[in-house]
């Protein structure tokens, strides 16, 4: 659009208003994709886990699995998250492993050795709680 011959773009320019030698004919490129992440959540217990998978919109990336705490176990879970890493190539999968005292050991050295980039963390809720206990005394307030 013109105002007396000159375009708003340079009367804009002109005035301070818009940087000048910035190109506003064209649209402004597109910005990179987020990074999709899904979340896998294993809860750990002695003769078995339970792992959910979920996306960035906590839906369901894939079915929730329960394993024995076996060769077999294992192998299903390998090949969940090979699945999970072959239908979305560019999300961070993340681990996150519940740690039920010693019964999460396994199952941490087993995804390390796996051939897949996950980002791995670990919980471990009674410690937690114990320390939150220790720090935050239960009751009321004491009057200063």
């Amino acid at each position: 659009m013109q105002i007396g011959g000159v375009s708003w773009l340079r009367l804009f320019q002109r005035h301070g208003l818009l940087p000048r030698g910035a190109c506003y004919d064209r649209p402004p490129p597109l910005a990179a994709p987020a990074t999709l992440r899904i979340g896998v959540g294993i809860d750990t217990a002695r003769y078995g886990h339970h792992a959910t998978f979920l996306r960035d919109d906590r839906q369901k990336a894939a079915p929730c699995l329960s394993l024995p705490e076996t060769a077999q176990g294992y192998q299903q879970l390998r090949d969940r998250l090979e699945l999970l890493h072959r239908k979305h190539r560019q999300a961070e999968l993340r681990v996150h492993v519940d740690a039920a005292g010693q019964y999460a050991t396994n199952l941490i050295r087993f995804l390390q050795t796996l051939d897949l980039s996950l980002v791995i963390s670990v919980g471990e809720s009674k410690r937690n709680k114990d320390f939150h206990n220790a720090c935050s005394p239960s009751g009321p307030p004491t009057p200063p």
